[in-house]
């Protein structure tokens, strides 16, 4: 093996015409140059350090040249780019334009970001209450065929998870609906890749097909238990419970035993009030005959509103036939003494 270092780094030349650049550091290949047919015996770096010459078995004498700074200009301007793009992105699909969106996706071969897009077309079209490929129609006319095949890459790769096969699936439709078969079965690397979508998207329909006829389960249940939403048939079951059952309130009158009783009280209270006016009254026998008709008459109408009162107007009368013969008497007693 024939070296040659410089600091920091050291370079190496072999046998199997493989010129090998090393950081001395940490004992690990930084780059390998591969442009010799054979056996690499002469090796010289210039004095700058950024140029290096090497010469083989194969009569060649090659000049290499360190590119390390521009290379890392180029991927710091590649992620410069990259942030851009995601930025401008961002703000088409805020704006809902897609078609810059889904070309910007396209052109930085960001499958996730394409991906992204594609879903956002198709939600759009779904609340809009469109077909979900109306809007995919639009754009697959203006796609080169490089483009397309780039899409139908990215559908067999999303296909192969059950996540994402259904916009995969959509994609597919809009494109097969669109173009006619003969353009499409003449690109190449288009059949291959359709070729690749086929087993995965069996499967998802017999999964589909297997949900489709467990769900007879849930309208068998459904069925059983009558139906669940029908909010009237639920208002007058509950009106007719309310109807039939007895609830408690409070009573709105005084009923029973206890309102004969105030009552009967009430009453033995007036008679006697009567009974004491007319001892202390000497009148006409005409007078006393319209108290104890007045008399009957509260009580005839205070049996006759409740029946239930009988005995509280028994006891009425007793006292009305009472304060009538002490009437009598008063008149008797007058007549002897005239």
């Amino acid at each position: 093996m024939l070296s040659i270092y410089f600091a920091p780094q050291l370079v190496s030349s072999g046998a199997d015409g493989l010129v090998k650049v090393w950081t001395i550091r940490n004992n690990e290949c930084e780059t390998t140059l591969d442009g010799h047919l054979d056996k690499v015996w002469a090796l010289d770096v210039a004095p700058v350090g950024t140029t290096m010459i090497t010469g083989g078995a194969d009569s060649q004498l090659l000049v290499w040249n360190d590119t390390t700074a521009e290379a890392e200009d180029a991927k710091r301007a590649e992620r410069e780019e990259a942030i851009l793009m995601d930025q401008r992105l961002t703000n088409h699909l805020r704006h809902k334009e897609f078609s810059q969106a889904l070309n910007i996706a396209l052109s930085l071969d960001k499958p996730r970001l394409a991906l992204k897009v594609l879903t956002a077309i198709i939600e759009t079209d779904v609340k809009e209450g469109r077909n979900p490929i109306t809007s995919l129609r639009e754009y697959i006319p203006k796609w080169s065929m490089e483009r397309l095949g780039q899409v139908l890459g990215y559908c067999r790769e999303w296909n192969t998870r059950a996540r994402n096969c259904d916009v995969a699936m959509l994609v597919i439709r809009a494109i097969v609906s669109v173009l006619p078969a003969e353009k499409l079965a003449g690109s190449d690397g288009v059949p291959e890749i359709l070729a690749g979508v086929t087993p995965y998207a069996e499967r998802h329909f017999e999964r589909l097909d297997r949900l489709f006829s467990s769900s007879y389960l849930l309208d068998f249940a459904l069925f059983s238990m009558g139906s669940l939403d029908d909010a009237t048939a639920d208002h007058a079951d509950f009106t007719t419970w309310e109807t039939q059952s007895k609830l408690l309130l409070p009573p709105e009158h005084v009923d029973g035993i206890v309102g004969a009783i105030i009552r009967d009280r009430g009453q033995s209270k007036n008679v006697s009030d009567d009974d004491d006016d007319d001892m202390s009254t000497v009148g006409d026998s005409d007078s006393d005959d319209e108290i104890v008709d007045q008399q009957k008459q509260d009580v005839s109408s205070s049996s006759s509103s409740d029946s239930s009162y009988s005995s509280a107007g028994e006891a009425a009368e007793e006292k009305v036939e009472a304060t009538k013969d002490s009437a009598n008497d008063r008149d008797s007693s007058s007549s002897d003494e005239s």
